[in-house]
């Protein structure tokens, strides 16, 4: 017998990006409609949850719990953020099992439309759900958006994981430029890397640790933000959560024309802008000089977010999948 319980196994804590939106943060908003427990194996529930959510992480150990809650009438769902597949390396070192978690589940959630037609090109037909990323403008870090003022030194904000600072490399060039033309200073926001700002020669970088409580604040005080992207077969798949929280923030971005941020934009074009050349990376960061420029994608950005991106507008979305509507 089981209850209307969800009972999630999350890839990392809540300082972890992808676990924090696709598991807490809705574990948090459903917390008032449903019971809810965030599970981490060995534990074991007294009654068997109604759905235990995958949340990326596909150990054995939690493919084994998944499998003995649902032969006790649990479903299974497999939220899938990344196309965790295409790590063979990775996933031996982790000892992880993606296609034996897609085997298992009941139903599938991913983000975004590419990642489930990555998810059905690889596995075929499956009850697949796109449930896309979103952002909580009642946080207190979200509530108020930058105001731009005029400023001597343009601060250039970056933030991700530390594997991906490489990818400021691909814009390397244009921040030179950039900044020979008038100073900028380019503050990275991650965790540390050893050679991080010595593979950055030509600009002062500005490197601050990420945490939970104040990487919103941290890149708040950037003027604008750089969102350099390789476009492949991994990244093809990938969210638009960063696009998302600098918008949400107010801060103007610069953006490799990802497939999830382009149709994010899809009607509101004027809230980012997009480079596809080196010489499309030196326009821009040079007409984002100007206050009232920024200002105005930082508003139009805001709009975008209030109208597309709320998880007010998606938690019902959630509630149906995990069958707690």
């Amino acid at each position: 017998m089981t209850h209307k319980v969800v009972a999630w196994i999350p890839s990392g804590t809540r300082a972890d990006p992808s676990a924090r939106l696709r598991a807490f943060e809705i574990a948090d908003a459903l917390g008032s409609t449903c019971g809810v427990v965030n599970l981490f194996p060995p534990l074991k529930p007294e009654i068997p949850p109604g759905t235990v959510v995958l949340q990326k992480v596909c150990s054995k150990e939690a493919l084994d719990f998944g499998a003995s809650m649902q032969s006790q009438g649990s479903r299974i769902v497999y939220d899938v953020c990344d196309p965790v597949w295409m790590q063979e390396d990775v996933n031996r070192r982790r000892s992880w099992f993606p296609d034996d978690a897609i085997r298992i589940a009941d139903m599938v959630t991913v983000p975004t439309p590419a990642m489930e037609a990555a998810v059905q090109k690889r596995y075929g037909d499956l009850n697949c759900m796109v449930i896309p990323d979103s952002v909580d403008l009642n946080s207190p870090e979200l509530r108020f958006p930058r105001k731009h003022r005029d400023v001597s030194s343009l601060t250039v904000g970056w933030f991700g994981t530390a594997g991906n600072i490489a990818c400021l490399r691909m814009i390397l060039p244009a921040l030179q430029a950039a900044h020979q033309e008038s100073r900028l200073v380019l503050r990275i926001i991650s965790a540390p890397i050893d050679g991080m700002i010595a593979a950055l020669p030509g600009i002062p970088v500005d490197f601050r640790q990420w945490t939970l409580e104040d990487s919103s604040l941290l890149l708040k005080e950037c003027d604008v933000v750089v969102m350099p992207v390789p476009l492949n077969e991994w990244t093809a798949t990938k969210s638009s959560n960063r696009l998302q929280l600098s918008l949400a923030l107010g801060i103007p971005p610069v953006i490799s024309p990802l497939s999830s941020y382009m149709e994010l934009l899809e009607g509101d074009e004027g809230s980012a802008m997009v480079a596809r050349t080196g010489n499309d990376w030196l326009r821009h960061l040079r007409s984002l000089r100007v206050t009232t420029l920024r200002q105005t994608l930082a508003d139009r950005g805001r709009v975008l977010v209030e109208k597309k991106c709320q998880l007010s507008t998606f938690i019902g979305r959630w509630a149906i999948a995990l069958q707690v509507a």
